[in-house]
């Protein structure tokens, strides 16, 4: 009986993710993987590295699609922000993301709505496109807030990005219904509220995505979120890689994973 030769992965991910690295460490303990995650602590690329198969998460970081192409290893990416990386992916649904936020505000009778992020990218405007279409069935639209760094910007201009909130806050009618990308913006809305005196959820109700309980159980008004299914996401890259480094064939579209509802 022949036994097969343990599988060299890397985890080679431009955005840090514990849930994302919880999943794809579960199926490398399933699977007897050796599973290489240096890159996922320390942000440096292993250059030298040979092995089988890497999972990765392409974002801005242009090295990490050079290493990638050099690699010429079987690859599988678990984001859509570098759409125009021709690769194997499985990804979450955001626009199911987006549309379950919206179901979650009309559910509770809201009227006046927004959408706030930090980034701006493939991603976040599938997560939009959701939020927005379900909204316009029901005969209603929402303000777009976007507040991004300046490129090369090397601190989070925070006092900035508050008062960017502040004033949409205070404008918009009440009682408001606001919509974020991420926890941690959030989390951000959350600050300003507090800066421009408005009380919450009362006056606004807020709703992040990841249900990252870092975040949402650590602040002075606990929050409800989406529960993007990353764990279940970084599982379900390493079943595709898995089958890549046996031989499979990739698929045609990227594998959409669902989020697992909101927790309130």
């Amino acid at each position: 009986m022949t036994i097969e030769r343990q599988k060299n992965v890397l985890l080679a991910l431009g955005r840090y993710n514990p849930k994302l690295h919880q999943g794809v460490a579960r199926f490398a303990g399933q699977h007897n993987w050796h599973l290489n995650a240096e890159m996922a602590y320390f942000g440096r690329l292993p250059l030298g590295w040979q092995g089988d198969g890497i999972l990765t998460l392409l974002d801005v970081q242009d090295d990490l699609v050079d290493f990638i192409r050099r690699a010429r290893r079987p690859v599988v990416d678990l984001s859509l922000i570098r759409e125009e990386v021709a690769l194997p992916r499985v990804v979450g649904a955001h626009h199911l993301i987006g549309c379950l936020g919206a179901e979650h505000f009309l559910e509770r009778g809201f009227r006046h709505f927004a959408w706030f992020s930090t980034l701006d990218d493939a991603v976040t405007r599938l997560r939009l496109r959701g939020f927005n279409e379900t909204l316009g069935r029901s005969g209603f639209a929402s303000e777009q807030w976007v507040f991004q760094l300046r490129p090369g910007a090397d601190r989070d201009e925070w006092r900035a990005k508050c008062e960017f909130l502040e004033r949409r806050l205070k404008a918009i009618p009440k009682p408001a219904a606001v919509f974020c990308f991420r926890d941690a913006d959030a989390a951000n809305v959350l600050d300003a509220c507090a800066q421009a005196g408005l009380a919450v959820p009362e006056q606004v109700a807020i709703l992040g995505t990841d249900n990252n309980e870092l975040i949402c159980e650590s602040l002075r008004v606990p929050l409800s979120s989406v529960n993007h299914d990353l764990e279940g996401l970084g599982y379900e890259g390493a079943a595709l890689l898995h089958r890549l480094m046996h031989g499979g064939r990739p698929p045609k579209r990227p594998k959409l994973v669902p989020p697992k509802g909101i927790t309130v």
